[in-house]
């Protein structure tokens, strides 16, 4: 039996083609990827538990947060986001009211007390 090769270079391994080297670049880009994909492992990696009770006053200094300054931003925060938003709600009413004082202007009501009379 006879093998036929068949000389198109677009197929690999065919016809004398040759076998392509993965480029620099490529190489570093798969190896960048991996690192990513494992990154979230070993962060997500647990501290040592601990089994019983530890008293604040215990604790060593760094593993201990102020609540003062967390309470005291938290809360400006949600201040000066409602006093926003009643500030865009009152000028959004003050458009309403300018809006409907240009249509009374422009069509007066009449001043009958039977609105069918008006009509």
């Amino acid at each position: 039996m006879r093998r036929v090769l068949a000389m198109n270079p677009g197929i690999p391994g065919v016809g004398g083609a040759r076998r392509r080297r993965a480029s620099p670049l490529a190489l570093v880009s798969v190896l960048a990827a991996a690192v990513v994909c494992v990154l979230p492992c070993w962060a997500a990696a647990q501290p040592e538990q601990v089994n019983e009770f530890v008293p604040i006053d215990e604790l060593p200094e760094e593993d201990r947060l102020p609540a003062a300054p967390f309470l005291i931003s938290a809360y400006a925060i949600v201040w000066i986001l409602a006093f926003g938003y009643f500030w865009l709600l009152s000028r959004r009413q003050a458009d309403v009211e300018r809006d409907l004082a240009e249509l009374a202007r422009r069509r007066p009501v009449p001043d009958d007390d039977d609105p069918l009379e008006a009509a």
